[in-house]
């Protein structure tokens, strides 16, 4: 019974860790996009 409840928190925890990288990932999109399009010397 413990195992069961230990490897669910786990996979809690690697859901967390995959939204947080897919935000991270979106982040760094944003940042090459504006990049690209809204260059500083504007």
């Amino acid at each position: 019974m413990p195992s069961k409840n230990k490897a669910k928190g786990i996979s809690k925890r690697m859901k967390k860790m995959q939204e947080f990288e897919k935000r991270l990932q979106e982040r760094d999109f944003e940042r090459a996009f504006f990049r690209e399009f809204w260059p500083d010397n504007i």
